[in-house]
């Protein structure tokens, strides 16, 4: 009797329900099961996760500061509620990114679904994207997290004022989790330029004061923390490293002196690996794989510089300002004269970066323009092509092009491409009825 009251009563409720609470519920159950399920299955400490931990002096401030806080109140298993607290976020973010855009081009309740499901791609592992961010101890879940609520509000800022300014504010200030998210920049320069103009000194003042905020906040927690007043970065040794792979012993030599027997030292010890592009036929290429590029910037450049300058390493701040001090030099005095290979062998990275989403994202946005005509979806793909654009110099030019840099690009290319579609076949039924 009991059990047939409680059946009857949870069937009246359900059918009071709308489709629209139905689908929220559902969300909530399959979020919450998912997230439970990957959570379990524990943290992952990837090569990087260490600098965090012990909060080295080039790493960004936000996520460490998130790291000791669950330390102090989880005590010794704290991990998995970061990585718990990881894919929980994500799941949010991207289940308000989806409601944001099915609202926006007023989807019928079945298309949200597949967007969602793209959004939260990057915590599984797949041959698409790289997986499991959720699980790794890495700023990328909560930095993708960011990303999605930057997408969100994109989509909004042609009719929100607020959205502009949430979205201006995000870009300024996320340098404090990944750096790596200055791609934003241009997006938001240009969406600010196509629907903030009459407030473009106002929009201006909150990106500058944002900026200087973050600035200011990570070289007072390095004084904190490492008593050094900085703001550090690993790309000038990047950019150096890339540098001395195609520079020369001759072009070393002319140095000024200060640089000059560091930068031969390293130099000698990449040619003792064959790392430079002068060891292999086709020399002007890009540096091999992102597992020779680790070499030269660590273990060639940043442990010979120790070695002979600095033995205490890059564990401390002093030595590691030093080691990003000479990069900074070093890419000064050799970027006239091998920044244009750097350069090339970048753009011929770029394209071969280029694949079969590259072209469907391509197609779709053409549908976009000529068959849907939908402005709105049109200047969405315009600033995701911006986005994309950015996004691939930096992790080519500037970095070693490893897969997980470009979760927050494929994610948009795949909703975008699943969006005309589902657009795109709404429109073809319309016509047929």
């Amino acid at each position: 009797m009991l059990r047939t009251g409680v059946y009857s009563c949870a069937s009246e409720i359900l059918t009071d329900l709308t489709i629209k609470n139905k689908l929220k519920i559902l969300y909530l159950c399959a979020g919450a099961v998912l997230t439970l399920f990957l959570a379990l299955k524990g943290y992952d400490i990837r090569p990087d996760s260490y600098e965090y931990i012990h909060h080295f002096i080039y790493r960004p401030p936000a996520y460490p500061l998130f790291l000791d806080l669950y330390s102090l109140v989880f005590g010794a298993d704290y991990l998995f509620f970061v990585s718990l607290t990881q894919i929980a976020t994500i799941m949010a973010a991207a289940y308000w990114c989806a409601s944001e855009l099915k609202s926006k081009f007023s989807l019928p309740a079945w298309q949200a679904a597949p967007l969602f499901a793209v959004f939260i791609m990057p915590l599984f592992a797949t041959h698409i994207m790289d997986g499991g961010i959720g699980n790794a101890i890495l700023t990328e879940a909560f930095a993708y997290s960011v990303f999605l609520v930057y997408w969100g509000l994109l989509a909004r800022a042609d009719s929100s004022e607020r959205a502009l300014v949430l979205l201006t504010a995000i870009s300024a200030t996320v340098t404090l989790l990944r750096p790596q998210l200055v791609f934003l920049w241009p997006v938001t320069v240009a969406t600010v330029w196509l629907y903030g103009r009459k407030r473009l000194a106002k929009t201006a003042i909150i990106f500058l004061v944002c900026l200087a905020a973050s600035s200011a906040g990570e070289r007072l927690y390095h004084l904190s923390i490492n008593d050094i007043f900085a703001k550090t970065s690993v790309v000038p040794q990047h950019m150096a490293g890339k540098l001395l792979y195609f520079a020369n012993e001759d072009a070393l030599s002319r140095l000024p002196q200060s640089e000059r027997e560091p930068a031969l030292a390293v130099y000698r010890v990449m040619a003792g690996k064959k790392l430079l592009a002068a060891n292999y036929p086709g020399a002007g290429q890009a540096i091999e794989n992102a597992a020779d590029f680790n070499d030269i910037c660590w273990g060639s450049m940043a442990d010979t510089y120790f070695e002979r300058y600095c033995p205490a390493g890059e564990e401390n701040a002093g030595c590691y300002l030093m080691l990003t001090n000479f990069s900074s030099r070093l890419v000064y005095s050799l970027a006239p004269q091998f920044g244009g290979k750097v350069l090339k062998a970048g753009i011929a990275a770029m394209f071969d970066a280029a694949n079969w989403l590259t072209l469907l994202f391509c197609a779709g946005f053409a549908a976009a323009v000529f068959v849907i005509k939908n402005r709105q979806l049109a200047v969405l793909f315009a600033l995701a092509a911006v986005m994309l654009f950015a996004n691939c110099a930096m992790a080519e030019i500037l970095s070693d092009g490893v897969s997980r840099f470009y979760i927050y690009t494929t994610s948009v290319e795949l909703e975008l491409i699943i969006l005309t579609a589902g657009m795109a076949f709404s429109r073809f039924r319309a016509r047929r009825k």
